[in-house]
């Protein structure tokens, strides 16, 4: 099938948003916190805990950057889907300026520069631990396919 949905993760995650819309006629949503922002048109806009096809449902992010959602997906054990709010990178992956500005090896957080309330984004982050999932499919580095929540909570007492 064609997409229907494009899901904004972030504000300045729209990329080829437009393009997508306009060769499968697929609605643009976004985070209500980003419409504004985002520069482009939505077509709608969703919140916290809100359902979309295919069993996906919305995580806000409070902290982190404006409007970050992770989605959480139900099959196959559970998976988060991550836009920036967590990064993946495998040793060596990282050049010197990521190093610098703070992306670390392996399972992460977003780098604290980045987040507009470390402890609000420390709360945001706790709270994933609440969900049942076994995967993380990240935008940024490589996906974490069997036990991922054992992996994020490993990860979250380092912070």
């Amino acid at each position: 099938g064609k997409p229907t949905l494009i899901l904004i993760t972030t504000t300045w995650h729209t990329r080829e948003a437009e393009s997508y819309r306009e060769r499968y006629g697929a609605k643009i949503l976004a985070n209500r916190a980003t419409v504004s922002k985002i520069g482009i048109a939505v077509d709608d806009a969703f919140g916290d805990g809100e359902t979309f096809p295919g069993g996906l449902t919305a995580i806000d992010m409070p902290g982190t950057s404006t409007g970050e959602t992770i989605f959480r997906g139900e099959q196959g054990g559970g998976a988060l889907i991550v836009g920036d709010a967590l990064m993946n990178f495998p040793p060596g992956e990282r050049g010197l300026i990521m190093r610098l500005i703070g992306f670390h090896e392996n399972l992460d957080t977003m780098p604290k520069l980045f987040m507009k309330d470390k402890k609000l984004a420390a709360e945001s982050y706790q709270k994933l631990l609440d969900y049942d999932f076994d995967h993380i499919l990240v935008s940024h580095g490589s996906p974490i396919l069997s036990g991922a929540k054992e992996k994020l909570r490993v990860a979250l007492e380092k912070s």
